[in-house]
């Protein structure tokens, strides 16, 4: 699991200056997760996406903690935390607000980047 900056935000998935300019960077699959605080992230969701990361070699797992770099989740009218963004590679993000199971983030991730 990896902390996600701005600076490596931009360098390694888009530029995020106008949403409507964006151009996705990623070769790999990857999922990064939205947090207000290490409390937040510990509380089940650090567990949940570290045992997917291991399951799914080609996947790589970050964190960005809102409260250091809010504009990243502003780019992208994140407001409610947590959330999730799937992001296959070289493809759009799909975005899922709110706490998940490891259950429904295994379907989503099946769903949103294992398939394409």
């Amino acid at each position: 699991m990896h902390h996600l900056s701005t600076k490596l935000f931009s360098q390694d998935f888009a530029d995020f200056e106008g949403e409507e300019k964006m151009q996705f960077k990623n070769t790999k699959p990857a999922l990064i997760v939205f947090h207000t605080g290490k409390d937040n992230f510990a509380d089940g969701f650090k567990e949940i996406y570290y045992k997917l990361s291991i399951d799914n070699e080609m996947l790589t797992v970050y964190d960005v903690l809102v409260n250091e770099y809010p504009e990243i989740p502003k780019s992208y009218r994140i407001t409610a935390f947590p959330a999730t963004m799937f992001v296959p590679a070289g493809g759009k993000p799909i975005i899922v607000q709110g706490y998940t199971t490891c259950k429904e983030a295994i379907k989503d991730l099946k769903e949103y980047i294992l398939t394409t």
